[in-house]
């Protein structure tokens, strides 16, 4: 094993190496954009997509470049594994689900989210 320590703690080792970028991935991305939810409400407008693809390009090159980081220290290639499983899945997430519920067709006028007062919430006034 890459580091002679006793075999268990060789393996352990290695997977520290794959699974912290996974993580840590998630975390510059939440660093760099909204949750899935908050695009998933408010992402059909075309400007607000251009700007969440902008920000998910940031957050692959600071993810996987940590990662790559990683690489180098420590001489193994699983940190840019984690790191690729990660950013596969965050594309994914982004511009698959979230995107294509924000551009679904949504009931009644202007959608669940159109703005100030959606949804029809009520502050108990009865005017």
């Amino acid at each position: 094993m890459p580091y002679g320590l006793p075999q268990a703690a060789d393996r352990g080792v290695l997977a520290l190496q794959f699974i912290v970028p996974f993580y840590e991935f998630f975390n510059v991305v939440s660093a760099l954009e909204s949750s899935p939810w908050t695009i998933s409400k408010v992402g059909a407008n075309p400007e607000a997509e251009k700007d969440m693809t902008t920000l998910l390009w940031h957050a692959t090159v600071i993810g996987n470049g940590a990662a790559m980081a990683g690489v180098l220290i420590g001489g193994s290639w699983l940190p840019v594994a984690g790191s690729l499983a990660a950013t596969g899945y965050t594309w994914w997430l982004y511009k698959r689900w979230a995107m294509g519920k924000a551009k679904a067709p949504k009931a009644g006028s202007g959608g669940q989210y159109s703005g100030a007062g959606a949804g029809g919430l009520s502050w108990g006034n009865p005017t």
